[in-house]
């Protein structure tokens, strides 16, 4: 693995990580929209992880958008700086989803 692919394989996980916590958020604050009850059931069912999580989301997610950026950033000031090297957007797209979709079966899987 040539470096800049582990730099775009690390700056993918680390979004597709920040979007697993993201969604497991986003689906817990629509099905159970009361605060109190949220947090009761949360802490019943082996989510005492989930403060660590939500930081550990947030900075994976800044890092791997102030890394986009700065390649953007780069590459506008350098024509032939590389980039990411996204081959394609389905691609990069099917990438994130198959991360997502099993962080999050594992992550239900072991909170049970």
């Amino acid at each position: 693995m040539t470096p800049r692919t582990r730099r775009r394989a690390l700056i993918v996980s680390a979004a597709a990580c920040a979007g697993v916590v993201v969604g497991h958020a986003l689906t817990y604050l629509l099905v159970i929209p009361n605060p109190l009850v949220r947090e009761a059931l949360l802490r019943a069912t082996g989510h005492a992880y989930w403060p660590g999580a939500v930081v550990a989301a947030v900075v994976l997610g800044a890092a791997s958008l102030s890394s986009v950026a700065s390649r953007h950033f780069a590459r506008g000031l350098h024509p032939g700086h590389p980039g990411l090297g996204v081959e394609s957007w389905s691609g990069l797209a099917a990438t994130m989803g198959l991360i997502q979709v099993a962080g999050y079966l594992a992550q239900e899987n072991l909170e049970r």
